[in-house]
Order: structure tokens, then C-alpha cells, then sequence
């Protein structure tokens, strides 16, 4: 318990000085805040009655959580660094890339909600617990041709991209209403299709987390009335998301008969510290080597990989030797795969790509806010997991590089910044 109050007392010492230091609220307070109140919920979780009757019940050390800050404030480095607070304008080379990418985000989220809605409509007629078992165990049966199936995981994959054109729209072209509707139809609802078709509680959180992200990105773009038409709508939002979020918590493991709602909300937010240090650190008798972070680029060099969920589940947890289905941070993910000496060099390579691109200038090119949110969005929903690990995860690192090269490529020759 001393560690674990050790450890919560430091983050939110660190959140504390980065506070006072920048004085506002920027995004670097806001993913502090976020490591600072998982680490004080794992306190609270450790000292539930129930817990030494669960999976998580460990011994806690001292050098799992010395490792983990030290990795975690490296990868942090260059979003802790970068200003929000001081953007002023977002500069486009040219309006015909930004089009096709509208169009592009706004075709395959529409034919992604197509797709998953009658999912959805099942998923809420029946038992939300089973309905989640079923898709986790066999996968939604998503019976589709080859054209649509890319379609529907490239629509998955351009979730923050959609967020992201959204308020560069609501900021520089809200005259063009129809299409500020329908990206906020291909933003905010299709994601919730989803996530209540998979019946899961993370992509409304994730969905949450983005919009945050979005919303400070572009906070001095954003006229004053429109700020706060956004601050009552997103109060309604997240009171509605709220709502789905309870709804499937409840339906997941309110009627259980040993451990409670309370339980299961506490261990959602404060597990990953708990399990990282007294599960994964040091007990790893295999690493994965990308099996759980890169399935795509296993697949691409022609290395094993599984198509199935509940098949990678059983080899990984008999290889590893520790079960890889529950949360241990996105540092945790890496650390299955790669081990303690390559996840620090993940982050150091990180952390200089970041500290190379995330300028502190009032001008801003689109095309490095969506290389920010990339790497920014795997840390706020990295505190369950590494989100990009599956296959559409995977998609979507691909996705965003490409883009980001896409806008790059002629930037600086016809705006005359630096791109």
C-alpha cells in the first residue's frame, strides 16, 4: 500500500509542477492529470475488500514503478514541451488535398455506420455481457466483400482524422454547414455505433479523450460564441456518453455475484498500475516480439500472426507466461513484446521524433497536428493500452504517416514556412 501511495503521490507532484510552471490548463495538464488520477485509483482499488480474491492481487516493488515513470516521462517529453495554449492558426498548402480528405473521412464513416449498425441493434436487444463475450471470443461476423472490408477499416482507422477536420472546419470554414454536419455525424456518432456494437467502454472513452485533444488543439482559433456553444454541447455530450458508458458497465458486470459495479470501476481506472508492477514486470518467461503490438507488419513480413482474438489470447498468455488480456499501460503492451531494454528505446526514439516536430510557433502546419495526435492519443488511451495494437490500430499508424507526408510533401514551397 506505501508503494502505491509513493507512486500516486509522484504524479501528482508532477502534475503539480508542470501546473505551476505553464500556468493553464494545456494538454500536457490534461495527460498528466489523467496518469495522476489512475495512479490514485489503483490505491483505492489495492485496498478493496475484494481484492485479493481477483486475478490482480500481487506483491508491489519498488523498481517496477522507478522503471515506469522514468520511461513513461521520456515518451511524455515532447508533448509536455509542445503549447497548445500558443497555437493561433493552422496552415493548409492547398484547399484540393483537404477536400479529398474530407470527402475521403466522410464516405468511409458513413459506410462503416452502415455496416455496424444492425451489429449495434443486436448487441442492444440482447445480453450486452454475452453479446461482448461473443464478439471478443469469435469477432463480429461482419460479412463483407473485399472493397467494403478495406473501406469499413480505413473509416475505423480515420477516427481522429474526422475530429480533427471537424474543428479545423468549425474554426476557418463553418459556411460550408452540411459538411461540418456530416463530419460531426462521421466524428462523434460513428464511433458510438461501434463501440455498442463491440459493446465496448473504451472507444466512448477514447472518443471523449479525442474530442479534449481536438478542442485545446484549436481553443484560440475558435471564436468566443462558438466556445461556448461547444462547452454547453460537449456538457450534454459527455453527460450522454456518460450514460452509454454506465449502460454498458452495468450490463458487462453489475449483476455479478461476487464483485460489484464498484469493483469493476475501480479496477478499470486504477488496474494498469497494479498489473504492470506486480504481474508483468520481470515475470515475462517470452516476448511476443510484435504479436501483440504490430500484427499488421508481422503479417506484411511474412511472420505468424492471428487472425483470431481468442486464439492470440491463449498462445500469448502460455508463451508469455502472464495473462495479456488485461491493462498494463501502453508501456506494458510494449514491454510484452519487446522487453524492458527496446520498450526504453521505443520511447527515446519517440521522444526525439517528437521533440523534432512539435514546434512551439503561433503558425502550425495541419500536417504535424496529425503526427501529434497520432503519437498524443496512444499516450491519453495508452493509459489501458497500446490502442494502435490491433489490426485497424496498425491501419492507422500507416494511415496518419501517410497523411502527414501527403500535406508535407509540397508545404513549404507554397506557403513559404517550415514544414
Amino acid at each position: 500500500m506505501t508503494i502505491l501511495i509513493v507512486n500516486a503521490s509522484v504524479y501528482i507532484l508532477t502534475l503539480l509542477i508542470y501546473v505551476y510552471k505553464v500556468r493553464c490548463f494545456n494538454l500536457g495538464t490534461m495527460l498528466l492529470s489523467l496518469y495522476a488520477v489512475s495512479a490514485c485509483t489503483s490505491v483505492f482499488f489495492y485496498n478493496h475488500e475484494l481484492f485479493e480474491l481477483s486475478i490482480h492481487d500481487s506483491v508491489m516493488t519498488w523498481q517496477p514503478f522507478i522503471y515506469l515513470y522514468i520511461v513513461l516521462m521520456i515518451f511524455f517529453f515532447p508533448v509536455l514541451k509542445f503549447r497548445s495554449d500558443k497555437i493561433e492558426s493552422v496552415e493548409f498548402s492547398e484547399s484540393f488535398k483537404f477536400n479529398v480528405l474530407v470527402y475521403l473521412v466522410i464516405f468511409t464513416s458513413l459506410v462503416c455506420m452502415v455496416i455496424y449498425f444492425p451489429f449495434m441493434i443486436k448487441g442492444m436487444e440482447g445480453d450486452i455481457g454475452e453479446n461482448r463475450t461473443s464478439v471478443m471470443t469469435e469477432g463480429l461476423k461482419l460479412d463483407m466483400n473485399p472493397i467494403v472490408s478495406i473501406t469499413v477499416r480505413v473509416g475505423i482507422a480515420l477516427r481522429d482524422i474526422a475530429i480533427l477536420l471537424f474543428f479545423y472546419m468549425l474554426a476557418y470554414q463553418r459556411e460550408k454547414r452540411i459538411l461540418l454536419i456530416l463530419l460531426g455525424i462521421c466524428a462523434f456518432v460513428a464511433p458510438i455505433v461501434v463501440s455498442l456494437a463491440w459493446s465496448a467502454r473504451t472507444i466512448v472513452l477514447f472518443l471523449l479523450f479525442s474530442f479534449l485533444t481536438c478542442y485545446l488543439l484549436f481553443y484560440k482559433t475558435l471564436t468566443k460564441k462558438i466556445k461556448l456553444t461547444i462547452n454547453w454541447i460537449f456538457a450534454s455530450v459527455f453527460g450522454f456518453l456518460f450514460i452509454i458508458f454506465l449502460i454498458i458497465s452495468f450490463a458487462r458486470f453489475g449483476e455479478n455475484d461476487l464483485f460489484g459495479i464498484d469493483f469493476f470501476m475501480l479496477k478499470y481506472i486504477g488496474e494498469n498500475f497494479i498489473n504492470f508492477n506486480g504481474i508483468l514486470y520481470d515475470q515475462v518467461d517470452n516476448y511476443l516480439y510484435g504479436g501483440n503490438s504490430f500484427p499488421i507488419f508481422r503479417r506484411l513480413l511474412g511472420l505468424e500472426y492471428w487472425t483470431s482474438i481468442a486464439d492470440f489470447r491463449d498462445y500469448a498468455d502460455y508463451f508469455t507466461g502472464v495473462p495479456v488480456w488485461i491493462f498494463y499501460l501502453f508501456v506494458g503492451t510494449f514491454y510484452l513484446d519487446f522487453g524492458p531494454r527496446i520498450t526504453f528505446f521505443i520511447a527515446l526514439v519517440i521522444c526525439v521524433i517528437g521533440y523534432r516536430y512539435f514546434k512551439n510557433t503561433p503558425k502550425i502546419p495541419f500536417h504535424r497536428l496529425i503526427l501529434f495526435i497520432l503519437i498524443y492519443n496512444m499516450y491519453t488511451e495508452g493509459l489501458f493500452y497500446f490502442s494502435l495494437c490491433d489490426e485497424p490500430g496498425n491501419l492507422k499508424i500507416i494511415i496518419h504517416i501517410l497523411l502527414y507526408f501527403y500535406f508535407r510533401i509540397d508545404f513549404k514551397t507554397r506557403t513559404l514556412m517550415p514544414a
